[in-house]
């Protein structure tokens, strides 16, 4: 599954991902299984100086991964001025290598693989967040308003609401299978619970230090979660992007012999 996370504040933006790629394979009834997980995908990637790309969700197409899928499309000749024309260009592009992988007339399961693009377009001040999620995605869309400011994260969504919005997000829906009127469920589940953040003048190194802590929160509950794979681990891969300074890589992945 894996997890990726924005924080965005005035002076720039974080990006930061796991190294999770859990594989998948099918069953002799067409049905989708967790092949392999692997610790060590590539989840973030540079693009130039002024925009990156997080992949989260399957870890294949096919028999392609999904970092070297990326790898191609940046190989190719694509306009990075625009945040948004560039991420509706990958999109177009792995719809593409999305349909060749798991084609949509077969009647078998088809797994979910998101893509988060975010970063300054020419000569902007503030960064835009775009994502698409196949196979259902047609085009991509913007994330949220373009003066917002705040933390976004995709993939493993459990441990982070508990920290940051004050409460498991399957409660509000249990509560309301179970008949409480959903003007009720609305009352108390609000913002009173949520973690009173200030991200205005919230300067990178904290903005930094915040992204980190939202990572660890859920690579920490997958460590001890009870399950067969992990959902999301391996080492972090951050970077930050400012207007004026551009891409800084904070950890990044490299090759080295481990064992």
């Amino acid at each position: 599954m894996s997890i990726c996370i924005t924080v965005k504040v005035p002076d720039g933006l974080v990006l930061g991902t796991d190294s999770v790629a859990q594989l998948t394979g099918r069953l002799s009834d067409g049905t989708l299984e967790i092949a392999k997980t692997y610790n060590n995908a590539r989840r973030l990637f540079q693009v130039g100086e002024s925009m990156g790309i997080m992949a989260f969700g399957v870890g294949n197409l096919g028999t392609r991964s999904v970092d070297q899928s990326v790898v191609g499309f940046l190989g190719r000749s694509t306009d990075q001025r625009r945040v948004g024309a560039f991420a509706n260009s990958l999109c177009e592009f792995m719809k593409t290598r999305y349909a060749e992988a798991y084609p949509a007339n077969d009647g078998r399961e088809q797994p979910e693989v998101g893509f988060f693009v975010s970063g300054y377009s020419e000569g902007a001040r503030s960064a835009e967040e775009w994502e698409f999620v196949l196979p259902n995605a047609e085009k991509a869309r913007p994330v949220r308003d373009l003066t917002a400011y705040g933390s976004v994260w995709r993939g493993v969504s459990t441990p982070m609401p508990r920290l940051y919005e004050g409460f498991d997000a399957r409660i509000p829906e249990q509560l309301l299978r179970l008949g409480v009127s959903q003007d009720i469920v609305s009352q108390v589940f609000n913002e009173q619970w949520k973690l009173s953040t200030v991200y205005d003048g919230m300067p990178i190194q904290d903005a930094l230090n915040l992204g980190t802590l939202l990572l660890n929160t859920a690579i920490g509950a997958a460590a001890f979660e009870k399950s067969s794979t992990s959902s999301c681990g391996g080492p972090l891969q951050v970077a930050v992007i400012q207007p004026s300074e551009g891409w800084t890589w904070i950890t990044r992945p490299s090759l080295a012999v481990t064992q």
